[in-house]
């Protein structure tokens, strides 16, 4: 759900404002299940530049982890 958050509203709920939860989701995000199930630009839809931009924050919150 944190991952959701982070693509939709990032502003909701910004890395570091809650380090417990960046950890467990981070934990969790690494795990081969939660790899596997991550969007591609089609599945998330709306402009192209948005999905990117989305699909972007989302790695890139999980790689700096």
């Amino acid at each position: 759900m944190l991952g959701f958050i982070r693509l939709y509203v990032p502003e909701a709920a910004p890395v570091g404002r809650y380090p417990a939860l960046d950890r467990l989701a981070a934990w969790a995000e690494g795990q081969p299940a939660f790899i596997a199930c991550r969007p591609s630009m089609a599945e998330l839809g709306g402009p192209p530049e948005v999905a990117r931009a989305a699909l972007l924050r989302l790695h890139g919150s999980a790689q700096s982890r």
